[in-house]
């Protein structure tokens, strides 16, 4: 089992919990006032209607706020570790100033959030995954997510945002795979699995920049801390809170995206393509290889693995609708996204990566909000942790499976119940959880998601 004991520590250790989906939905539009005394209006994408009209006050003079919480049940009925359940769910508070709104300086953004995870993790107690059954799966914290200020340095073309930031809400994400609830669709897994990175629940200090070009282009660079999860001298996290601003190594991000078809038309469909790569500076430990040069598998080894000096990767995410329903609703429609990644073999644990899936949007008569999807992901352990289990087994008589891969397959229907109010069934099917052959596992969940 070291080796299988090592990858699970190593994924928990970089927080491969991501949040994509985004569990609040997308800010509402502006209020419609119902007028006269008839019952105020449900404002669009919220449970709660704007009462007295007090959120259209505060956006009129730039401030904005969403509150919303998702709410989930996870059920593994067969295979994993262990057959059980789980509940869990995730507060999120969102706040936003528009300067030039509020009265201030043109070009100006401010923002704050907040999270609030809670309960058992599935992942944890009965599957054993890397991947991450589930995009809210933390642990138990009131912590600061994101504070940072954006300034429109050339309006509509350079942008600069700093502060403490989250990779995963600008970097690597696909529309179409935004729907499905494991960890894996969301914050990049060839980064997630690889490397120190800021991604749900823990932003980190960093700067972004973003320039937009002619012809659907846009290029964004970042520097991020490298090291979101610090721990002090007696091995206890440093950083419950959000609050730790101290800056050791450095994870940089750059990222060329291409956007086609945004008017809706009947022929020409939406899409875009995104290339980026990946650098953090800090240490990393080879999997197989001891600094004499030995297998650490071998007796004769000191058992001190080769440190390598920093870590890289890159990645293509694609996004396409392939067929919408009408001009007038061009969200509707059939939706095809695809990742793929991958990173040097003897000093990270996935050593490549490949995601696929298609969505419809309002599929049936009258459901235009519906969202039904069906999502595949893969990753390669890397040839250097598959290397040291082997020499386990051949030179020491080890008897545990040669780690190879994990594969995850999630169907999910979103059901729009009403403005601010989802639900979510989801059936996934794991294939060598944790990396290692057997234990294959179903997993049942049922997600609501609130917007208030």
């Amino acid at each position: 089992m070291p080796l299988l004991a090592s990858a699970l520590c190593a994924a928990t250790a970089i927080g491969a919990p991501s949040p994509e989906p985004d569990p609040v939905p997308a800010r509402p539009d502006p209020i419609v006032s119902a007028g006269g005394t008839q019952e105020p209006e449900i404002e669009t994408g919220t449970l709660l209607p704007d009462w007295g009209g007090h959120r259209e006050r505060l956006a009129r003079h730039g401030l904005t706020y969403a509150v919303g919480y998702v709410a989930e049940v996870v059920a593994v009925p067969d295979g994993g570790l262990d057959d059980g359940a789980v509940a869990q769910g995730l507060l999120r508070v969102e706040l936003d100033l528009d300067t030039a709104q509020a009265g201030a300086w043109a070009g100006g953004q401010f923002h704050v959030s907040s999270l609030t995870p809670h309960g058992d993790s599935a992942s944890s107690k009965y599957l054993g995954d890397l991947f991450v059954v589930s995009n809210i799966d933390a642990l138990d914290s009131c912590r600061l997510f994101e504070l940072w200020y954006q300034h429109q340095l050339v309006p509509d073309r350079l942008s600069l945002r700093f502060g403490q930031l989250a990779a995963d809400e600008e970097f690597g994400g696909t529309e179409f795979g935004s729907v499905f609830i494991n960890s894996t669709f969301g914050w990049l897994t060839p980064i997630a699995a690889n490397a120190p990175s800021p991604a749900y629940p823990v932003g980190t200090p960093g700067a972004r920049l973003e320039l937009t070009l002619d012809g659907g282009w846009t290029v964004r660079a970042a520097v991020y801390n490298g090291d979101p999860f610090p721990y002090d001298d007696q091995g206890e996290p440093e950083n419950d809170h959000g609050t730790h601003l101290a800056w050791r190594d450095a994870l940089l991000l750059l990222e060329a995206q291409w956007s086609w078809n945004d008017a809706p038309t009947d022929t020409a469909l939406p899409g875009s393509v995104k290339l980026g790569g990946w650098h953090h500076t800090g240490t990393f430990q080879d999997f197989r290889r001891g600094e004499d040069g030995r297998s650490l598998a071998d007796a004769a080894s000191t058992g001190i693995p080769i440190v390598h000096r920093g870590n890289s990767g890159g990645y293509l995410a694609l996004d396409q609708q392939l067929t919408r329903e009408s001009t007038d609703s061009p969200e509707e429609g059939l939706g095809v996204f695809s990742r793929l990644g991958g990173a040097p073999g003897d000093r990270s644990l996935l050593e490549w990566y490949a995601e696929a899936g298609l969505t419809y949007t309002g599929l049936f008569r009258g459901r235009a909000e519906d969202v039904l999807g069906v999502g595949w992901a893969f990753g390669r352990v890397g040839h250097h942790a598959r290397g040291v289990a082997e020499d386990a087994r051949d030179w020491l008589g080890a008897t545990d499976a040669v780690p190879d891969y994990e594969m995850v397959v999630e169907t999910t229907y979103r059901l729009q119940v009403r403005p601010g109010f989802a639900l979510q069934p989801v059936v996934s099917y794991l294939i060598h959880p944790g990396g290692t052959p057997g234990n294959d596992a179903l997993a049942l969940a049922l997600r609501a998601s609130l917007d208030f």
